[in-house]
């Protein structure tokens, strides 16, 4: 079917959308403080004099005051601050609409290309050839990629997860046993390569398989340990000159031993990417 980087894919869109959201959402409160901040009222523009060249401006307090009280030079800033206020309501009201917007569009249930061939008929099923990869058939197609371990020494201690494979640590396996026990596809210690040179294997390469979006998940056991964080410095810097960024692409966790792996934490990570 092809390399996995290559059917899995790292579409985005939800994700930059959201972003976008929480932007405007952040501009949004901004300005209705600042809004309040700023006086009543709005500048009206008069042109005089020669070929109109002259400005003049009046703060208008109502809606039904034509004119308004001049403004002098001297009092320029109230004009500005005036124009100012007009302008962030301006904004807020704009922002207000795609905020509604987007909230209207990330709601909406993007599951109708699964379901084509989910819901057909058992029969025509194996008539047809699937063009879009369901979240069931990702998850098998996951489960049978092939690829050559990093392999243990003698004396690595043994611990296996659920799904039946070896891992490092008792904080891999409860995060290899929450993504399975939450469906989530993954795999461990998948090599990234630069042509034939591998330069990292994350601890889980994950996939959400609602949005197919892709991430690579290390977690740091022994921050406590100098030696140890020194040792992992440059791993984060590769990820970061290959393009994957923690909260974009990338899942970072870390423990010491006065606080080690929490559980709840895993979850709300969990349901923040990849659910």
């Amino acid at each position: 079917m092809g390399k996995f980087d290559e059917i899995i894919g790292t579409e985005a869109l939800e994700d930059e959308l959201n972003k976008r959201l929480q932007k405007l959402i952040t501009l949004r409160d901004k300005l209705c403080v600042d809004c309040a901040g700023l006086p009543e009222g709005r500048v009206h523009v008069v042109r005089g004099g020669k070929n109109r060249r002259n400005v003049m401006y009046y703060h208008r307090t109502e809606p039904s005051d034509k004119s308004g009280k001049y403004i002098k030079q001297s009092e320029i800033s109230l004009a500005k601050a005036l124009a100012q206020r007009e302008y962030e309501e301006k904004v807020i009201k704009y922002a207000d609409r795609e905020i509604a917007r987007l909230k209207e569009y990330l709601s909406y249930d993007f599951g109708g290309l699964d379901d084509v061939y989910t819901e057909m008929m058992v029969e025509k099923k194996s008539l047809v050839t699937p063009v879009v990869m369901t979240a069931e058939m990702m998850v098998d197609y996951m489960k049978n990629i092939e690829f050559d371990p990093l392999g243990f020494e003698p004396s690595d201690p043994v611990f296996t997860t659920k799904n039946g494979e070896r891992v490092r640590s008792k904080s891999e396996i409860i995060i290899a046993n929450m993504l399975y026990d939450y469906g989530i596809p993954y795999l461990y210690e998948y090599p990234l390569k630069d042509g034939n040179r591998i330069w990292a294997r994350p601890d889980f390469t994950v996939v959400n398989p609602r949005t197919r979006k892709q991430y690579y998940w290390e977690h740091f056991g022994r921050m406590d340990d100098p030696n140890y964080v020194q040792k992992n410095l440059p791993k984060i810097s590769a990820y970061y000159s290959h393009g994957i960024f923690p909260g974009e692409n990338m899942i970072l966790t870390f423990e010491s031993s006065l606080r080690p792996l929490q559980t709840d934490e895993m979850e709300l990570i969990i349901k923040k990417y990849l659910v």
